[in-house]
């Protein structure tokens, strides 16, 4: 199928002003990891902030490390390389992927982490200008977290050849990271970290409003949709869909969001999907699995309250919400 690139993202250009009267500095900066220009701007007192921007930079740096799947000597890189077996892992990652499995298990599979084989199948179909279905078939009996097994401080898994990708995870794990050192700062009073489709906040605005986040509409694509985030009922925001990247084979576009059931990109009718959590790396990895599993499975697991979200399933000319979404699509006082 081919794609239409639609635009849809996050504005840099973060609607963030306070009232003249308050004397709390602001300053904002980027930083390239994880192949994304992350932005973070706090407000504070100078000194604090300019500490925090050193250290901010430091730990994204150590996330990127961490969690490269193309890194070489990374732990990701190492794991994916090695033989079947036993593979001894930091309590971090352990961490990390336990909180993988356990949204792969909520999702039925429409998240998983160890779609690396299906990553590289589409690479190479790319290269080659067409698609294997029988190399296919092959990525796909290595996918599913069936083939990997976690202890208290290892992973074990079944074959040589699987391999994890933390690409729709990791990026929300990262800001949280950063969100988490810099909200425990003294002299910082609040302040918002995105990268790419991922937004996170914490403490508050010098003038005390709500952070709010400016989405391009995708069914008016000269409009704007804000969005309002409140630390105090949901601080992340992670927004996915077929606008993003895309693998090109024989001048077709594929989305890079597949389905780790078929190995394809999900053909539901959505474009993207919005979600609200109460972290980033909930977030992330849900916009994810919603943009796989389409609106009717993704309500229902909403409805079912093992794990709090709110969501937008936005398609080629309309989008819905749930219950609970409308709070952030309302100015505060209205």
């Amino acid at each position: 199928m081919k794609n239409k690139q639609v635009l849809f993202c996050i504005l840099l250009c973060l609607l963030l002003t306070s009232c003249g009267s308050v004397k709390t500095d602001s300053s904002e900066t980027v930083f390239w990891q994880m192949d994304s220009a992350i932005s973070v701007k706090l407000y504070g007192e100078k000194e604090a902030i300019d500490s925090a921007f050193q250290e901010a930079g430091q730990i994204l740096s150590l996330k990127d490390s961490l969690l490269s799947a193309t890194q070489e000597g990374s732990p990701i890189s190492e794991f994916n390389a090695a033989p079947a077996g036993e593979i001894i892992i930091s309590s971090e990652l352990i961490k990390i992927f336990r909180l993988s499995l356990m949204i792969e298990s909520l999702t039925d599979g429409a998240f998983s982490v160890t779609v690396q084989p299906l990553l590289l199948f589409w690479q190479q179909a790319e290269a080659n200008g067409e698609i294997d279905e029988s190399k296919l078939a092959d990525a796909l009996r290595l996918t599913g977290q069936s083939h990997i097994k976690l202890t208290e401080n290892s992973i074990i898994k079944d074959s040589d050849k699987v391999a994890v990708n933390f690409g729709g995870i990791g990026k929300g794990y990262a800001i949280d990271t950063v969100k988490s050192f810099l909200s425990s700062q003294t002299g910082i009073s609040g302040g918002i970290i995105s990268c790419t489709s991922n937004v996170v906040v914490f403490g508050e605005k010098p003038d005390g409003s709500a952070f709010t986040v400016a989405v391009r509409d995708p069914i008016n694509p000269e409009d704007v949709l804000p969005f309002y985030l409140y630390p105090d009922t949901g601080t992340a925001l992670s927004i996915s869909g077929d606008y993003e990247r895309f693998f090109t084979v024989d001048s077709e576009k594929y989305g890079q969001i597949l389905n780790p059931s078929n190995g394809y990109p999900p053909d539901n009718g959505l474009r993207s999907v919005a979600v609200f959590a109460e972290n980033a790396a909930i977030a992330d990895a849900l916009s994810t699995a919603l943009t796989v599993m389409g609106e009717e499975k993704g309500r229902k697991l909403q409805e079912s309250g093992r794990i709090a979200f709110e969501a937008l399933f936005i398609y080629e000319d309309s989008y819905s919400y749930t219950d609970g979404f409308e709070k952030y699509m309302t100015a505060p006082g209205n």
